[in-house]
């Protein structure tokens, strides 16, 4: 029944993803090692392997797959003053297909790392996008308070003069060369074309 977990129709993504979060630490590391080759690979479940809901696990599994061979390689290294020649076959064999083991890991390691920079660039546009419209906002909202003093024509007040004196401080970046713009300028050109 558990083998069968391993062949997931990779129809449904997040069904693929969750499937994957639900396994045990064994199980996913199994699903992982099966797909550290690229010319084995199932490419829906690598691609799931490498969403952000289950990097950090497929990292630590191809992690402590290469931390467990490099361990097997040292305990199983013969004594040092057998020569080369003395050594059995089945050994040299082993050892063959340990070092292949530990080059296909690492490189499938090295596929993980690639991606989790990427994902964690994509974090940090989103957040900036994020930032600057949460100031877009806030700069909407003093430049719309500004605008009711004057119409209402009352006398601001030093908090009030304060607060707009942001909309001319506070710059960001603008434009294709990220021209330091004021967000007076931002809200009266770019966001909303007003009098402020």
């Amino acid at each position: 029944m558990k083998e069968n977990r391993f062949l997931v129709a990779t129809v449904d993504y997040d069904l693929l993803v969750q499937t994957l979060d639900s396994f045990s630490d064994q199980e996913f590391e199994q699903v992982v090692l099966i797909n550290a080759a690229q010319h084995k690979r199932n490419t829906a479940m690598w691609e799931a392997l490498l969403s952000p809901q289950v990097i950090e696990r497929t990292h630590s599994a191809l992690a402590i797959a290469i931390q467990r061979n490099s361990a097997a390689m040292s305990a199983r290294r013969p004594d040092e003053a057998a020569g080369e020649s003395q050594l059995d076959a089945a050994y040299k064999t082993w050892r063959r297909s340990a070092v292949s083991f530990g080059n296909l890991v690492q490189g499938a390691l090295q596929e993980v790392k690639q991606k989790r920079k990427q994902i964690l660039r994509e974090a940090d546009l989103r957040a900036a996008e994020r930032y600057r419209q949460h100031i877009r906002d806030i700069a909407l909202a003093i430049a719309d308070h500004q605008n009711a003093i004057a119409e209402a024509g009352a006398t601001p007040s030093p908090h009030d003069l304060k607060l707009w004196e942001y909309l001319d401080t506070v710059r960001l970046p603008h434009g294709p060369d990220s021209t330091p713009t004021s967000l007076r300028d931002l809200v009266a050109s770019v966001w909303y074309p007003s009098s402020v």
